[in-house]
């Protein structure tokens, strides 16, 4: 009897999965492509429970040399060059993830990033600045001191928006917004000292102030190609995930005659690139697992995966969902949106083309849906 690998349950750490032999599927290639690629600035937008996290932390075994964690791989067969590095030589790789501490104004986001670059000063042994007051600064110094000692770095930035996104009803965020613009414009500063700069969220502040110095930066998050490098598409679904698709079950526990078929009405609808033709679609990596791993099939993202700050910002505006009026936009697959009743517990629906429907209910009072969510 076949045994397959275990389903994953949250693991953000590459090395963790696959020490736990966890089910890997594979998108060595598509970072071998973002590596051999024109620039060394990279940035990846995509929504919550997407495995954002999971690929810096892939991406940052990958530049610490790990060849180990990468048997089997696509990388174990192609090499990527980028700027004359070969892996799996090692690059002194700083890691920075923005969702580690809560901020509420531009001093508490200076001293966080203080601690965290400090801790790079650490790792790295290297002497660290005393009095540091300035983040901008001390990032500077940082990159400086590897470069010195150790060769060129490697940046890696999960949830660059976070303290952007928790804040967007502040009246501090103009004064935080430019302390992070001041910080990314150390990268540029430091071209010269620079390997590699990743760069991941939720939303697509790349085109606004933050990263107006970074004018080389390469968008990703609609690139057709890139299409899949989150997400799973239908090739991976069937040749890695169907073996783990038996004895499924709706929320009402009766069985699920075709279990393919309605993961696929579920879950797989994601296109990110304008004018990606519909095969490219990439079906929701938190849902299915979770899916997966409970045998029930439901809609799960909508626990955890809506964004925090749509909430807050339509509770303070008054908003009533049923107002909501659709846009035409060449970068969705939405065509329709429809209402149920007022009267209706949850209202309000999403149509995806075809005849298959995905359904998001939302309250008319967004605070009072978050027991009721159901995407």
């Amino acid at each position: 009897m076949k045994v397959f690998p275990s389903l994953p349950a949250g693991t953000n750490d590459f090395a963790q999965l696959r020490a736990r032999n966890e089910l890997y599927v594979d998108k060595t290639a598509y970072i071998a492509d973002m590596l051999d690629g024109y620039s060394k600035y990279c940035f990846l937008a995509r929504p919550r429970r997407f495995g954002k996290s999971l690929l810096v932390s892939t991406l940052e075994y990958l530049f610490q040399g790990r060849a180990d964690l990468f048997q089997g791989t696509a990388l174990s067969e192609r090499r990527p060059r980028t700027l004359n590095w070969i892996w799996p030589a090692s690059a002194p790789t700083l890691r920075l993830n923005m969702n580690d501490w809560h901020t509420q104004d531009a001093a508490s986001l200076n001293a966080g990033l203080i601690d965290c670059l400090e801790e790079g000063f650490e790792r790295f042994g290297l002497p660290r600045p005393s009095r540091a007051r300035d983040a901008s600064r001390l990032f500077s110094k940082l990159l400086a001191a590897l470069a010195a000692d150790q060769g060129e770095a490697v940046v890696l930035v999960d949830e660059y928006d976070y303290p952007l996104l928790h804040n967007l009803e502040n009246a501090a965020l103009p004064e935080s917004q430019a302390l992070l613009a001041n910080f990314y414009g150390v990268l540029k500063n430091h071209d010269a000292h620079l390997r590699f700069v990743f760069l991941t969220g939720i939303t697509r502040f790349a085109r606004t102030s933050i990263f107006s110095g970074l004018n080389n930066m390469r968008d990703l998050s609609h690139e057709p190609s890139f299409n899949g490098l989150l997400g799973f598409t239908e090739q991976e679904v069937q040749a890695c995930l169907y073996p783990y698709a038996t004895e499924l079950r709706d929320p009402q526990r009766h069985p699920v005659a075709d279990a393919p078929t309605r993961m696929r009405e579920y879950y797989n609808g994601y296109l990110f690139a304008p004018g990606a033709p519909d095969s490219t679609r990439v079906y929701n990596p938190y849902s299915i697992l979770v899916c997966l791993n409970t045998k029930v099939v439901h809609r799960y993202w909508a626990h955890t995966g809506i964004p925090f700050f749509l909430p807050r910002m339509l509770a303070a505006h008054d908003c009533d969902l049923r107002d909501v009026r659709y846009v035409p936009s060449d970068q969705t697959r939405w065509w329709k949106i429809s209402c149920f009743p007022s009267n209706w517990p949850i209202y309000g629906s999403l149509r995806a083309p075809g005849p298959t429907p995905r359904w998001t209910g939302l309250n008319r009072r967004w605070p009072r849906c978050c027991s009721r969510r159901a995407i």
